[in-house]
């Protein structure tokens, strides 16, 4: 794009010597005209994209309110599903889990408690995550979190547990995480079996496992 705009400005500073419509001065016109189209339509997409994704954020929040639980997390019943993203960028719904004992864990590396969670989570998934689903989601505000700073941050702590990453709230408003860690206990059928906010040992941790692999 830059190329072209100094094309455009290299082709005003240079002679022409036609007139009217086919004049230098009328086709420098016209691109800039065509340019200024391209960007109201762009401008246009990204505003009307951006009402979308405030719009469905507002609805998860009022569906979150009319469960009327005033606590962080979920009560036991069916799994809320949302959409996430995985290390590729590719857009991953909980669902597709469904069918298989699901860990799902919402953290953040800035939290004091998730890092002190972390190593515990890491070395139980190497133990059961054959047999158990490890969905461990950072809330990637964008900001303190982000897709590449998570990415040098799992290298450089070895994490080997996977890493989803809920850039649009979806995940945190679902399951109402007010404070973190919070951990789901999700069984083969779908159905959250537990939710624990805060930190859990190795202990607390392979006992609720136990109980969504029985």
């Amino acid at each position: 794009f830059k190329k072209f705009i100094d094309y455009v400005n290299a082709y005003a500073a240079s002679k022409d010597y036609s007139e009217g419509f086919f004049s230098k001065r009328m086709k420098v016109k016209i691109v800039v005209f065509i340019l200024a189209l391209i960007f109201l339509f762009v401008a246009k997409q990204y505003d009307n994209k951006q009402q979308e994704k405030a719009l469905a954020v507002e609805q998860a929040i009022a569906e979150v309110a009319e469960r009327g639980r005033d606590s962080a997390g979920v009560d036991v019943g069916p799994a809320y599903d949302f959409e996430m993203k995985d290390a590729s960028n590719n857009t991953v719904k909980l669902s597709e889990h469904f069918g298989k004992p699901i860990v799902l864990s919402f953290w953040a590396s800035w939290s004091s408690e998730s890092q002190q969670t972390l190593p515990t989570f890491n070395d139980v998934f190497k133990q059961y995550g054959k047999n158990v689903d490890f969905i461990m989601v950072n809330l990637t505000d964008g900001k303190k979190d982000t897709i590449n700073s998570i990415g040098e941050f799992l290298k450089n702590s070895k994490y080997t547990f996977p890493v989803y990453f809920d850039t649009d709230h979806k995940g945190e408003i679902a399951y109402n995480v007010l404070s973190i860690p919070l951990t789901v206990f999700i069984d083969k059928a779908g159905n959250v079996t537990d939710c624990v906010v805060g930190k859990l040992d190795t202990q607390g941790l392979e006992e609720r496992i136990k109980s969504i692999t029985n």
